[in-house]
Order: structure tokens, then C-alpha cells, then sequence
């Protein structure tokens, strides 16, 4: 008898249908972002042959990685503990309300949570929506840079990884932001790879 693995039903809907949940909270051009995300995760997949299951949920993921990302930081502020800076508020804030709608996939909600500064313990689905998100061809910064690590997905993933990384952690070190520690681990881990 195959073993059934039972996907929550929110998951299913983001992962399958590109369905947002009633509570998330994104502009027009925010869905749409979320919506290419989706997206490039689903082409590396394909390409991958993943299986399906497997597919649903890291392009769940991807279309719930910024579901709160247009409300404002004091609202967010009171969910989320610990030092967040303002613009990242959303990602901590989503993996929370997630959580409070039976989402026990902790990988995915680690994903969520850190999507935009990388963690230590990222698996493939962790990786894929830190570079699926800042690889958004809709993005208007550096797009050249970013359509040729796009052109070298899925197969040259760990080379991609590291050049995304350093991508991130620059611009928040030429902008004089702070860097969280979960990315310097996070870099410290790809770079030893």
C-alpha cells in the first residue's frame, strides 16, 4: 500500500493553484514578484526532475515568501521578536502566521523566515527561494548580472549560491545596514562547501 503524505491544504493551494492566503498583504507588483519567484523555483525543479510533492512545496514557498511584505513595520514589529531590521519584518512575520495556521514544516518556514539573508541550515528549498527571490527577473537592479546566474540555474547551483550570497551581503554592507549573524553563518557554510 503506498504511503499518503498529506499536504496543508494552505500549501497545497500556494504550491498548486498560486492561491495567497486571506490574511497575506501584497501590493499588485508584490504578488507579481512572488508569482516569478514561483516560477523560476518551478523551472529549476522541472529541470531537476524533483517530484511532484516535492515541486507543491518549494513553490509554496515561493508564492509565500513575502505574504505580509506590505504591512507596516510597527504592525509587524509587535509579532516579531529579536532585532529585525524594519524591511525584513515581513519574512519572520509570515513564517509566525504561518505557523498559526498548522504549518509544521519547519524547512519551509526556516526558508520563509530568512529568505531575503540566508541561514546556515537552508536545505535545497532554503537556497532555492534566497536565490529564486533575489534572481527575479523582474528586479531592476543589476539585471544582466542576474539573467547569466539565472542562464547557469539549476546546474550550477553552488556557484550561483555564492555569488548571490556576496551579492546580498554587499549591498547591505555598502549601504551601512546591518548584516545578521544567520548570513555570516550562512556564508561561512556555502563558502566551505
Amino acid at each position: 500500500m503506498p504511503i499518503v503524505v498529506t499536504v496543508h491544504p494552505l500549501i497545497e493551494a500556494a504550491g498548486r493553484h498560486g492561491e495567497l492566503p486571506s490574511w497575506s498583504c501584497l501590493s499588485g507588483p508584490r504578488r507579481e514578484h512572488a508569482e516569478r519567484v514561483t516560477a523560476l523555483i518551478g523551472e529549476w525543479n522541472l529541470a531537476l526532475a524533483v517530484p511532484e510533492a516535492e515541486q507543491i512545496r518549494r513553490r509554496a514557498a515561493g508564492m509565500l515568501h513575502d505574504a505580509l511584505k506590505d504591512v507596516p513595520p510597527d504592525d509587524l514589529r509587535r509579532l516579531v521578536p529579536g532585532e529585525w531590521p524594519d524591511a525584513l519584518l515581513h519574512a519572520p512575520a509570515a513564517a509566525l502566521q504561518l505557523r498559526e495556521e498548522g504549518i509544521k514544516d519547519e524547512e519551509l518556514l526556516l526558508a520563509i523566515q530568512y529568505h531575503s539573508v540566508g541561514h546556515p541550515e537552508f536545505g535545497a528549498l532554503g537556497e532555492q527561494l534566497y536565490m529564486a527571490d533575489y534572481l527575479d527577473p523582474g528586479r531592476d537592479f543589476g539585471a544582466e548580472g542576474r539573467e547569466a546566474l539565472r542562464a547557469r540555474m539549476p546546474d550550477a547551483h553552488d556557484e550561483v549560491l555564492v555569488s548571490v550570497a556576496r551579492g546580498r551581503i554587499t549591498a547591505r554592507l555598502e549601504a551601512d545596514a546591518p548584516v545578521l549573524e544567520a548570513s555570516i553563518q550562512f556564508w561561512n557554510r556555502i563558502i566551505d562547501a
